[in-house]
C-alpha cells in the first residue's frame, strides 16, 4: 500500500465530504472528521488543507468539545496505518447518519418531511429545532367542536415539528373563507374544497404544490401511486392547489341494505339481479301489503346513485356528464339505453305500488318511519345508517336489524374521494415548511399517526392488530376527546381505524362494500371559461332530466317518448357539457 496517495485521496474525500454537510446542516459533528484527520504519517497537501479545514469547523463548534478535539488532532497521535484499517467503515456509517439526518438534498426547518419516499420517519436530528409555528384557518365541526388542547395537535408537533395554531372562522365557513382570501390577511394554511382550491388558486391566491414537490418526498410519491386521487385534486389549469385527501372519504359510502330478520324469518334470499329484486319486492308486497318495500329519501336523484348498478358509469355531480373507465370514454348518462332501462324499472316498482308513491317527496324521518315500522325492507343509502337502524327497530323488536345487500346488476357508485383538504397561502412567509409539514401527511409515520393517533395512548396492537383503547365507544368519541381525523388533521387516511371501532355488522358491510364498488369517478377540475359554459349549459340541463325522469316514473310520461327526450338534451347542447369535462379532464392527466 502506498501511504502517500491514499492519504492524500482520504483527505480530499473527507474535506469535501464536510463541506457538503456542513452546507446542509450548518454545523459539523468533530468526532467524524477528526478520526479521520488524526493522520499523523500524513504530510501531503490535502492534509495539511483537511487540517485547516479542520480548525475552520473547530472554531465554529460546540466550545470546549471543538477545543478539545482540535487539541487532540494537533498531537496527531494515532498513526495512518492503524486508522485506515478502521477507516472505512467509520466513514460509512457515519456519513450514513449524517445525511440520513440531512434529509437527504433539502433543507428542512423545522418540519418533518422525509428524505426519500421509502424513509418516512424523520430522524431524531431532523426535530433538534424549535417547532415551527404555522397558523390554519379551519372549521370548527359542530358534531366534534375544535379544541386547542386536543393530544392531537401535541403528537403532530412532536413528529413533525409543527406547532399548529387554529383560526376558527366565524358565521358560514365559505363566506368566511371569501372574505379572509379577499382581505390578503391570510394564514399559511386554509382548509377548503378542491373547488374552492381551484378557483382561488387560479387567482394567485394559493401555492401551487407541484413547484414544492423537491421538499415533498411523500406526497410525490403518494401522486404517482394515487393517479386518480392526484387528478381529482387538479385545478383547472393543471396546477395543485389543494392537498390530496384520501381514505377517509369511504365513510360516506352508499349501499343498498335490507331486513335480514324479515328476509330469514319468510324464507327470502336477498337477490342478486333486478329481475330478482322485482320479484322479492313483490313476494313482500303480499306479505305486508300495507308497505312500499323499497324506499329511499334521494327523489329524483336516487337514478344518479343506482344507475352504477345497471352498468352505466357515475355522473359528475348532477351534471350527468360521467366516465367509463373500461371504454376511456366520457359520455352523457341520462341518454344511454341503461339509463331508459333503470327507468322502465323504476316506473314499474311505482305502478305496482313496491315503492311509496309519495317518493319525489319523501324527507328523513317519512324514511325512517318506514323503516322502523315494518312499511319497508330494503333500501339504498349511506352505510353508516345500518346501526341507526338497528339500534331504533332493536328496542322495538330484539334481532331485528338492516344489514348489507350486495347490488342487484353491477357495482355499486364509489364515493371514496373526500374532496376538502389544505392549502398553501401565497402570501405565507412560511412556505417550504408548510410544504413539508403537508408532506409529513403522506408519508407512512404521518398516516400511521393522524389515523390511529399515538401507541400506547389511543391504540395498542395485538399480535399484529391494531385495537383502540376502551376509552372510545365510537369514531365520534374519538374525535371528540382526541381531535383525530378532525378538520385539518388528515391527508392520507388509513380508513381501517374508523373499521376498527364500528360495530361488527357496520365493519362487515364496509368490507363487503369495498369488493363491489366501480373506480372512483373522475371529477376534473374545470378552468373559468369552462365554469362560466357549464353554469349556462347545466341548469337548464339538469332541470329538464330530472323533470322528464320523474315523469316517466310516475306515468306522466310514456317512455315511448324517449327518442324525444334523447334529442332534445341533444338540441340543448348535452354533448358541449361532455366535451367540456372531456377536455378539463385530459388536461388534468397530462398535468400529472
Amino acid at each position: 500500500m502506498n501511504d502517500v496517495p491514499i492519504c492524500d485521496f482520504m483527505c480530499h474525500f473527507t474535506i469535501g465530504a464536510a463541506k457538503a454537510i456542513d452546507s446542509k446542516i450548518g454545523s459539523f459533528p468533530f468526532a467524524p472528521l477528526l478520526f479521520i484527520m488524526k493522520l499523523g504519517n500524513c504530510k501531503t497537501g490535502a492534509a495539511s488543507a483537511g487540517r485547516a479545514e479542520f480548525r475552520l469547523f473547530a472554531k465554529r463548534g460546540n466550545g470546549s468539545l471543538a477545543a478539545q478535539q482540535l487539541e487532540t488532532f494537533e498531537k496527531g497521535e494515532l498513526n495512518l496505518r492503524s486508522k485506515l484499517k478502521r477507516l472505512w467503515l467509520g466513514v460509512g456509517f457515519t456519513l450514513l447518519a449524517l445525511l440520513t439526518a440531512c434529509g437527504g438534498t433539502e433543507e428542512k426547518p423545522g418540519a418533518a418531511a422525509t428524505a426519500s419516499p421509502s424513509a418516512s420517519t424523520p430522524s431524531p436530528s431532523a426535530t433538534k429545532a424549535p417547532p415551527t409555528t404555522l397558523s390554519m384557518m379551519v372549521e370548527s365541526h359542530p358534531t366534534w367542536p375544535y379544541k386547542e388542547d386536543w393530544p392531537v395537535w401535541k403528537w403532530i408537533e412532536e413528529a413533525a415539528n409543527v406547532k399548529v395554531q387554529a383560526k376558527l372562522a366565524s358565521g358560514v365557513y365559505n363566506d368566511a373563507l371569501n372574505v379572509t382570501i379577499a382581505s390578503k390577511d391570510m394564514p399559511d394554511l386554509l382548509y377548503m374544497s378542491s373547488a374552492n382550491a381551484s378557483k382561488f388558486g387560479q387567482q394567485g391566491a394559493l401555492v401551487n404544490l407541484k413547484d414544492h414537490l423537491s421538499v415533498m418526498p411523500n406526497l410525490s410519491k403518494f401522486l404517482k401511486d394515487n393517479p386518480e386521487a392526484a387528478q381529482q385534486f387538479t385545478a383547472g389549469d393543471g396546477k395543485m392547489y389543494i392537498a390530496p385527501n384520501l381514505g377517509i372519504g369511504e365513510t360516506n359510502r352508499q349501499v343498498w341494505m335490507y331486513r335480514e330478520d324479515i328476509f330469514k324469518k319468510h324464507q327470502v334470499k336477498p337477490p342478486a339481479s333486478f329481475d330478482e329484486l322485482y320479484a322479492t319486492l313483490k313476494k313482500l308486497k303480499e306479505l305486508y301489503p300495507d308497505s312500499y318495500p323499497f324506499t329511499f329519501r334521494h327523489q329524483a336523484g336516487i337514478t344518479g346513485l343506482i344507475g352504477t348498478n345497471f352498468g352505466l358509469p357515475g355522473s359528475v355531480y348532477t351534471s350527468g356528464a360521467g366516465y367509463d373507465a373500461d371504454a376511456k370514454t366520457w359520455e352523457f348518462t341520462p341518454i344511454q339505453e341503461e339509463q331508459k332501462k333503470m327507468v322502465e324499472f323504476l316506473a314499474k316498482l311505482y305502478k305496482e305500488k313496491l315503492i311509496p308513491p309519495d317518493y319525489l317527496t319523501t324527507q328523513t324521518k317519512q324514511w325512517e318511519d318506514q323503516i322502523n315500522n315494518n312499511q319497508a325492507f330494503i333500501t339504498f343509502d349511506n352505510i353508516g345508517r345500518i346501526d341507526s337502524f338497528n339500534a331504533s327497530l332493536r328496542q322495538v323488536t330484539p334481532g331485528a336489524g338492516m344489514t348489507f345487500m350486495t347490488p342487484p346488476g353491477s357495482k355499486n357508485i364509489n364515493l371514496a374521494v373526500n374532496t376538502v383538504g389544505l392549502s398553501i397561502s401565497s402570501l405565507s412567509k412560511n412556505v417550504k415548511a408548510a410544504a413539508q409539514y403537508l408532506d409529513f401527511y403522506y408519508s407512512e409515520q404521518g398516516r400511521l399517526l393522524s389515523s390511529w393517533g399515538k401507541e400506547g395512548v389511543t391504540y395498542t396492537v395485538e399480535n399484529g392488530v391494531k385495537k383502540f383503547k376502551p376509552d372510545y365507544a365510537n369514531v365520534t368519541e374519538l374525535r371528540q376527546k382526541t381531535g383525530l381525523s378532525t378538520n385539518g388533521t388528515y391527508g392520507w387516511f388509513d380508513f381501517d381505524a374508523h373499521l376498527a371501532l364500528f360495530s361488527p355488522e357496520l365493519r362487515s358491510a364496509h368490507e363487503q362494500a369495498r369488493k363491489v364498488e366501480t373506480r372512483p369517478q373522475l371529477n376534473p377540475a374545470l378552468n373559468s371559461d369552462e365554469n362560466q359554459n357549464l353554469g349556462i349549459l347545466s341548469a337548464s340541463i339538469t332541470k329538464y332530466v330530472d323533470e322528464s325522469t320523474s315523469k316517466f316514473i310516475i306515468g306522466e310520461k310514456n317512455i315511448s317518448e324517449w327518442s324525444k327526450y334523447v334529442e332534445e338534451l341533444q338540441k340543448m347542447g348535452a354533448q358541449k357539457l361532455v366535451d367540456l369535462y372531456k377536455a378539463a379532464n385530459e388536461r388534468a392527466m397530462k398535468a400529472n
